[in-house]
């Protein structure tokens, strides 16, 4: 069974469920990816996860499409976290749709992190299309690697080796190619997935770089990836990689960016081809209030308190304004509040609203 799956459950729907135990811890490299001091399941993670259970659930499946991330996953300390990713097949023609959830042992709700549906349709590669090669050529900057993931750091993205795989790479106008090299211990266990999550998360980085270059880039905020539009492996990795990204116009640092990114072998075989990386803009502050959020309820529980009733004066003299939602209800309170003498004023719909 896949790395990140665990067992595969089946259900009386038809539908295919996989589960799997994470801390913080395993596996291993989960710990090198830290947001705003959390560790937090990446996004690519996701991809791998909804990629390998489609290729198990789904017969002739070729590509993701309409991934969206619902919420952040987050860990604490050792305590354990039980994933487990559905596939659900469409009914009349439909397409099969993936989810992920994961709850904490003790709780009993499920969160939903990421959803996606399953496409059987190959989208041919265009045959004109430049190589990375040529691509590299035009573009005039050298990314400086340490200096890059030194303001991820800063801005609270926290990489820890296993998801510093880019080498080198070069920057221009909204675009931006990355050199990547799997670190060790991804290196020793990448033949367990179809791309190592920190693999194609190291891949995304060029993306960063594109954005760290767009004007206004100092602002302190960063964009976190929140959805694709469509992802589709084309082939087996095989040592080094080479990723593309180039930002879609407008080249302005607004809400959201989108980019399409080519993943490639040195010799020019395509591994993935993205299209339509959506990022948000979000500042640490922002993603921090995200997390704590969740973690509020588990913290926290609602409790009435019985209170005295305050009335000013005789209670006599008080203005209501009474919505009547035309079933009786709302005028016989209107009529209750008039006969203890406060004045009130009764909102009617208008007829067919």
């Amino acid at each position: 069974m896949h790395e990140l799956l665990g067992a595969r459950l089946h259900v009386a729907n038809g539908a295919d469920f996989f589960e799997r135990t994470f801390t913080a811890e395993d596996p291993a490299w989960l710990a090198h990816h830290r947001i705003a001091g959390a560790v937090v399941m990446p996004m690519t993670a996701y991809l791998e996860m909804a990629w390998a259970a489609a290729r198990i659930a789904v017969p002739g499946a070729v590509a993701l499409e309409n991934v969206e991330v619902a919420a952040p996953m987050r860990f604490t300390g050792t305590d354990p976290r039980i994933v487990q990713v559905s596939v659900e097949p469409g009914s009349a023609g439909a397409t099969d749709r993936v989810r992920i959830h994961s709850r904490g042992h003790d709780d009993t709700n499920w969160q939903l992190h990421a959803s996606c549906v399953v496409s059987r349709t190959s989208a041919s590669a265009p045959a004109s299309r430049p190589t990375l090669a040529d691509i590299e050529a035009t573009l005039p900057g050298a990314v400086d690697v340490s200096a890059f993931y030194g303001r991820l750091a800063a801005m609270g993205v926290e990489f820890g080796a296993a998801f510093q795989g880019m080498t080198g790479g070069r920057f221009g106008d909204g675009e931006a190619m990355a050199d990547v090299v799997a670190p060790g211990q991804v290196a020793a266990g990448s033949a367990a997935f179809n791309l190592h999550p920190a693999l194609l998360d190291a891949c995304f980085h060029a993306s960063a770089e594109a954005m760290d270059r767009l004007p206004g880039a100092d602002d302190g905020r960063l964009y976190l990836p929140v959805g694709v539009d469509r992802i589709e492996w084309r082939g087996a990795p095989e040592g080094a990689l080479r990723s593309h990204a180039r930002i879609r116009p407008p080249l302005t640092r607004g809400e959201m960016l989108v980019l399409d990114i080519r993943v490639e072998t040195p010799d020019g075989r395509a591994v993935v081809d993205i299209s339509g990386l959506r990022c948000r803009r979000a500042s640490r502050q922002m993603f921090r209030q995200a997390l704590d959020a969740q973690v509020e309820p588990w913290l926290y529980a609602r409790e009435w308190e019985p209170a005295p009733a305050q009335v000013s004066g005789d209670g006599r003299s008080q203005n209501w304004l009474v919505f009547d939602e035309g079933g009786g209800v709302g005028r016989a309170l209107a009529d209750e509040i008039a006969q203890r003498g406060s004045r009130v004023t009764r909102v009617v719909a208008a007829p067919g609203r």
